[in-house]
């Protein structure tokens, strides 16, 4: 077992565990750590109501959406100096939004959304050139088992960011002496977050360069066989995965933008309970990401791209239908808990759809797509939820989600993205 162990240690592709540690800290802070359990808290506190806060989160995901595939573009650096480029941004961004409440109160409002979209950039670059530049650094027999393994450590790092920072404003309250209806207590943790991204950068700065893969001709062959036989052109290929995308991800948009202000302003959740079951939806995300590459194996991206968004959309339903806290804080775990597959099945299944070259326009294309469908679900969802409530919304998400099923399976076919073997 030992023999086995240390030559499995051993395999693994050099600057992987430097990359990962670059992902936890992104993780952990602004991908579904701290930043997803306090920063709507945050802006309820300052005295802000569900609209302000769906116009916040809708104009950082828009601009994550529309700058996502003019990045995706880019050739004239590559995907690390890209990545470097994007987290420092995003720390100027994290850094800068809890700053904006000790502005004159005219300047308030517009630097809250400033800063939410300039981390948001940020977040863009690193999402769209992620995926391109591990699968650089690593052989092709690892791709699959890398890009679950930095799913994994998304989910453990937010798992972890969750905990703390549901904790942080009972701990801060109780030693500064004030209530948690103020603002104080979730501001701090928010300056904390902006500083723990710091090694994310300084891991990406150590990471080298990865060659730009030029087509094999025969991949290409291959590649173009398997493609769609009424396709016009890649860009043909983009539009569809772009409309597509936005579908799919409408229902998570919502329960990512909203859930945790219904459990807040709807059940009087209190936020340690918010934050524990935003971090165990993490921490089961963890099982289902190194599951991925056996998943895939076992049923093709094609087939989980639908089964787990149908999924998702029935786990919707019980968050808002039932009143109760247990079963709307298991729903809400299931579906984030989905998350990791929910992801990188549609990403894998369409990067399979072009050539090697085209990976980051692909990327950037199911990037915004994601951008442009929370973006939409965030600012409607805002004004929608105070004019017929947390049910319609919810329920009208799910219901998105599954016409984007519907519109993939006529659109799309399974096999450009079945695996080309077994153990991959």
């Amino acid at each position: 077992m030992r023999e086995k162990l240390s030559y499995t240690l051993a395999d693994v592709p050099a600057n992987l565990y430097l990359y990962l540690l670059a992902v936890t800290a992104i993780g952990f802070t602004i991908d579904g750590g701290i930043y997803s359990v306090l920063l709507n808290l945050y802006l309820l506190r300052l005295g802000y109501g569900p609209e302000f806060v769906g116009t916040v989160n809708s104009a950082g995901l828009l601009i994550f959406a529309a700058i996502s595939l003019p990045i995706g573009s880019i050739t004239r650096w590559s995907s690390r100096q890209l990545l470097i480029l994007g987290m420092g941004i995003s720390f100027v961004g994290v850094a800068g939004l809890p700053l904006a409440e000790w502005f004159p109160p005219a300047w308030q409002a517009p630097l809250l959304i400033g800063m939410r979209m300039l981390g948001m950039v940020g977040l863009s670059f690193f999402f769209v050139h992620c995926a391109p530049y591990l699968m650089g650094l690593t052989p092709d027999s690892w791709h699959s088992r890398a890009l679950s393994w930095q799913t994994a450590a998304l989910s453990l790092a937010g798992f972890l960011g969750g905990v703390i920072g549901g904790l942080l404003p009972g701990w801060l309250g109780r030693l500064l002496d004030v209530s948690l209806s103020s603002p104080r207590p979730y501001q701090y943790p928010l300056m904390l977050a902006a500083v723990l991204l710091l090694p994310a950068i300084v891991a990406l700065w150590w990471l080298p360069e990865t060659a730009a893969a030029d087509d094999d001709p025969a991949a290409s062959v291959h590649e173009s066989e398997r493609a769609l036989s009424w396709q016009n052109g890649v860009w043909g290929i983009v539009g569809l995965v772009l409309i597509v995308r936005v579908l799919l991800m409408s229902g998570v948009g919502i329960v990512n933008t909203f859930t945790n202000v219904y459990f807040d302003d709807g059940l009087g959740m209190s936020t340690e309970r918010i934050g524990w079951l935003t971090a165990l939806g993490r921490l089961f995300g963890i099982v289902v990401a190194l599951a991925i590459p056996y998943l895939v194996d076992r049923f093709g991206n094609y087939r989980l791209v639908i089964g787990i968004t149908l999924l998702s959309a029935v786990g919707m339903m019980p968050i808002v239908l039932t009143g109760s806290e247990a079963v709307a804080g298991w729903a809400f775990v299931l579906v984030t808990a989905l998350g990791a597959l929910r992801y990188l099945a549609f990403l894998v299944y369409a990067l399979s759809l072009v050539s090697t070259k085209r990976r980051s326009l692909m990327a950037g294309t199911a990037e915004m797509g994601i951008g442009f469908s929370f973006a939409a679900m965030a600012f409607l969802g805002g004004y929608m939820i105070v004019w017929y409530g947390y049910q319609v919304v919810f329920l009208g998400g799910a219901l998105l989600m599954v016409l984007g099923v519907v519109a993939f399976w006529l659109l799309f076919q399974e096999s450009p993205a079945r695996p080309r073997r077994r153990g991959y």
